[in-house]
């Protein structure tokens, strides 16, 4: 009966244990190289240096998700893509008021009137 309760002890704890990463991906068709990528997820900078994202390349990164400050009624978050010329930056924001939890993957892809389209995928 010890051994039960031990068993069902540790399979509660590591059940609960939240593994969940949220994964973003930058996918860029536009005919031009970004430097860099700041996000703010719900208020929180968030810094990704990267050599070059080029044409036709995609980026990717992941956020462990206890590392977000998350509330119970919104997510959103913002992208600044950053090129070397800055009066050319592109711009997007993902909002969701669903729910306080993030999807588990963003696909960010530049457009041609220097906004960012943010997609949720499953």
């Amino acid at each position: 009966m010890k051994g039960l309760i031990i068993s069902i002890s540790l399979f509660l704890l590591f059940g609960c244990i939240n593994n969940h990463k949220v994964e973003f991906s930058i996918e860029n068709r536009q005919p031009i190289n970004f430097d860099s990528a700041v996000f703010w997820l719900q208020g929180h900078q968030l810094k990704i240096k990267t050599n070059a994202i080029r044409q036709n390349e995609t980026v990717g990164f992941e956020v462990a998700i206890d590392s977000l400050r998350l509330n119970k009624h919104d997510f959103s978050f913002d992208v600044t893509l950053f090129t070397k010329d800055t009066t050319k930056n592109y711009f997007g924001n993902y909002y969701n008021d669903l729910s306080g939890m993030p999807n588990k993957k963003f696909l960010i892809s530049p457009q041609n009137d220097r906004k960012v389209l943010i997609r949720t995928v499953n």
